[in-house]
């Protein structure tokens, strides 16, 4: 059990690693300071961590300042997706605010994806329900016992997978997709009929693991589409 005190956040492991190390440390952090000093070790064992992050109320402001302090000279540096995230380990490093690293706690990338248990069933399951228009049904509905998921998903990849009615025959695409750019903008809005339903695409999806792309986005569709019915049908 994680126990979350003044001094002692939580945080998911990520798999970011010690890749800010490499920056012009001088230009970031105050000479001498934990920011400055950090090692990769300490990293590894404390401060490789990404969303979500679990922090008693006493941290929140002394963090959030120094992170927020932190992000613009990092990203002169490192003008890519993740230095708000390599800023969040310099500003915990920086007032030494070491994290227990929590496991299973998410899904979706960087990080692997379960194993323990076999998507088979839960996959199979779902291509059999492809077609069933039932909006009342959320994300659960996509994991059959004794699969379990983590609590949350990280949506920050394409999610695919092969279309089962796809033959040689026919004119069906060869995968479907959730992608969250595709998303229509008013998807949830009352005003239209519209429900969420996967993307075709005939191009060559890479999935890290199928099974669980597939019930990715069997979660997503799932859980968008019942947030619309419950609210649209009150």
């Amino acid at each position: 059990t994680v126990v979350v005190r003044p001094g002692k956040p939580a945080a998911a492991k990520y798999g970011l690693g010690d890749q800010w190390l490499e920056l012009n440390r001088t230009a970031i952090c105050q000479s001498g300071s934990g920011c400055a000093t950090v090692t990769s070790r300490d990293i590894r064992d404390h401060y490789n961590v990404g969303p979500p992050y679990i922090i008693h109320v006493q941290d929140v402001i002394q963090l959030s300042k120094r992170w927020v302090e932190l992000v613009p000279s990092i990203y002169d540096q490192y003008p890519l997706l993740y230095a708000e995230m390599f800023a969040y380990q310099a500003a915990a490093a920086d007032i030494q605010l070491q994290h227990t690293l929590v496991t299973n706690l998410f899904m979706g990338c960087m990080i692997n994806w379960p194993n323990k248990v076999s998507t088979k069933l839960s996959v199979e399951t779902y291509m059999q329900q492809t077609n069933n228009n039932n909006n009342n049904i959320g994300a659960s509905s996509c994991f059959v016992e004794p699969l379990r998921p983590p609590p949350f998903l990280h949506y920050c990849r394409r999610y695919a997978y092969h279309n089962t009615n796809n033959s040689d025959n026919n004119k069906e695409p060869l995968y479907y997709f959730i992608a969250k750019r595709r998303v229509p903008g008013d998807i949830l809005d009352c005003t239209t009929e519209n429900y969420l339903t996967p993307f075709p695409s005939n191009e060559n999806e890479k999935n890290y693991d199928e099974g669980w792309s597939t019930l990715t986005a069997c979660a997503i569709l799932r859980a968008v589409n019942y947030a619309k019915h419950s609210h649209c049908n009150k």
